[in-house]
């Protein structure tokens, strides 16, 4: 399967979460306790609170290895 041009096993995104909270520090709360759950991959966390895109949209972004090293 190709998606992008991409092989179907080298797409690191396969599952996706979306955690909606009352305030921004309940936001930095939750990354925390998912990257203490599992390890962020570098240069994959983006940070929309604290620079906001320029349409106002905020939000925290990461990526994660999850069990056994799959991202």
């Amino acid at each position: 399967m190709r998606i992008k041009d991409q092989e179907f096993h080298s797409i690191m995104d396969i599952y996706a979460f979306r955690v909606i909270v009352k305030n921004v520090d309940d936001c930095y709360r939750v990354l925390g306790q998912m990257h203490n759950l599992y390890k962020p991959r570098p240069g994959r966390v983006k940070d929309y609170i604290a620079v906001p895109k320029a349409n106002g949209y905020q939000s925290l972004q990461t990526s994660m290895i999850g069990p056994k090293g799959v991202p």
